[in-house]
């Protein structure tokens, strides 16, 4: 081989080894960035961020049980009015929708139960940081500033309970429906719970009414605790 092109391959290869070093130390460091800044996060961001998260799992919960609430009573409705002449399918779909909004039902409490334990730990950790002020005024405003997000809080969860309490009696009514059903599915027997499904469509409009209200609630709290840019997602990837 020429000389002159040995030491030409010798100096590509080392250039190459550069490079590549190059690229695994900006790698590293942008895998380190976000460890670093968590590690030096206080522990009153860490508690937020926690609620935030959780509250942010509950409403994306309560938003699936919202999309599926109106396509089970979407096939309620076919039930009752039935314009094709077919009452099982519809029938079907509405008993396979009570079953999923009875699941999403029975969990709402555990996720409600995370929300109440991150907020207790993140206000406690609020409430001691106040003593450590040297600056009184500062003390009094961040006081305020802890009130004002205790009472976001607060109207969140008197909020869940409203929908907790509107949300079982529409299950109620639409289990009753169903079971009115069972054995008897055709155009006299819908006919028969006419009144009924008036009764149903009103108590559902105040359902729907009240996981709004609810959703809203938790945009206000997220928003006035926000950290990131509107539409970040707080929830760790799942695999």
């Amino acid at each position: 081989m020429h000389p002159r092109a040995s030491s030409e391959s010798i100096m590509g290869k080392t250039t190459n080894s550069f490079r590549s070093l190059a690229t695994l130390a900006v790698l590293g460091a942008v895998a380190i960035a976000p460890s670093c800044a968590s590690a030096h996060k206080p522990e009153g961001l860490r508690r937020s961020e926690t609620l935030a998260a959780d509250i942010e799992d509950y409403t994306s919960s309560l938003e699936s049980f919202k999309a599926e609430l109106r396509e089970t009573l979407t096939a309620y409705d076919r039930v009752v009015e039935s314009p094709s002449g077919d009452y099982l399918t519809p029938y079907v779909r509405f008993r396979q929708g009570i079953e999923t909004l009875t699941r999403h039902q029975e969990d709402f409490p555990d996720r409600v139960a995370r929300i109440e334990k991150s907020a207790r730990a993140f206000f406690v950790v609020w409430d001691g940081d106040l003593q450590r002020f040297s600056d009184g005024s500062m003390r009094e405003r961040s006081a305020d500033r802890l009130e004002e997000t205790r009472k976001r809080y607060e109207t969140l969860v008197a909020t869940h309970a409203k929908v907790a309490a509107t949300t079982e009696g529409l299950l109620t009514a639409m289990r009753d429906h169903a079971l009115f059903w069972a054995n008897d599915l055709n155009a006299d027997s819908t006919r028969a719970l006419e009144r009924d499904a008036t009764k149903l469509q009103q108590v559902s409009e105040q359902v729907v009414s009240a996981i709004d209200e609810l959703l809203a609630s938790a945009s206000t709290y997220r928003r006035a605790v926000a950290m990131r840019p509107e539409g970040t997602s707080l929830l760790a990837p799942r695999n």
